[in-house]
């Protein structure tokens, strides 16, 4: 469950992030790196499930 939570902290702090990024190529990589988490927190809840 911690893991999760960890999960969403840093998803949280990605979307923060990208109110504040205008520069294409940055919110690219951040919008990859909430990608990457995304499915890493769907892959959790899987295991968890």
């Amino acid at each position: 469950m911690e893991g999760l939570i960890h999960i969403k902290s840093r998803m949280k702090a990605i979307q923060i992030k990208l109110k504040d990024e205008f520069d294409p190529e940055a919110r690219r990589q951040l919008w990859l790196e909430f990608e990457d988490l995304y499915f890493e927190f769907l892959r959790t809840l899987q295991v968890l499930g």
